[in-house]
């Protein structure tokens, strides 16, 4: 494979990571999307395939003036979903995924590509360290936690007993559980 596809492909997670939530920023600066538009040429460029279908579309921008001249501003939500869907369409057709370019072990990571996706990304990293446990112990209260961030209305005080018994069982899943935790409650 080019490794220019996984220098994209790189770069559009970088992006993703940069883009908040649009609870946190409802609208984007036109850099942004610009950066994303120059990594869809690039790929376009490098494998000839069309990937117009994954550009921002123009409905989605506000214009407005400011000092400098006119300013352009994207809505957040529909920019992260672009995005997101290129990074899973490079995922799919040449079988990228961030650990093919981690030569050790890494603490799961969470892509946030919109509010509905996010737990779904989250269930993954713990179902990645269920079926990492090594014992029944630890793979029976990482699936209790599972089960707890899957709920419609998680219980804080199940979750609080879990993170206590990961305190106590091991400082490394301890430490991969928390960016999992801090990302459901929307604090990191």
């Amino acid at each position: 494979m080019d490794n220019r596809i996984k220098a994209a492909y790189l770069r559009l997670k970088y992006l993703l990571s940069e883009i908040p939530l649009s609870g946190k920023s409802p609208t984007l600066d036109q850099s942004i999307v610009d950066s994303f538009h120059n990594v869809v040429e690039e790929l376009a460029s490098t494998t000839g395939e069309n990937f117009d279908r994954f550009k921002a579309n123009q409905r989605n921008a506000h214009g407005g003036y400011g000092a400098h001249g006119e300013i352009v501003r994207w809505d957040t939500d529909p920019i992260r979903i672009q995005v997101g869907s290129l990074i899973g369409h490079l995922e799919g057709m040449y079988g990228l995924n961030e650990n093919n370019f981690e030569s050790t072990p890494s603490i799961p990571h969470i892509t946030l590509i919109n509010q509905t996706t996010m737990a779904v990304t989250m269930t993954q990293s713990v179902s990645q360290l269920i079926t990492k446990a090594e014992s029944e112990d630890e793979k029976c209260q990482l699936e209790r936690l599972k089960d707890e961030l899957e709920s419609p209305e998680p219980n804080w005080e199940t979750i609080k007993v879990i993170l206590v018994w990961a305190v106590n069982f091991s400082k490394d899943l301890f430490l991969q559980l928390i960016p999992i935790i801090l990302k459901h409650f929307g604090l990191s």
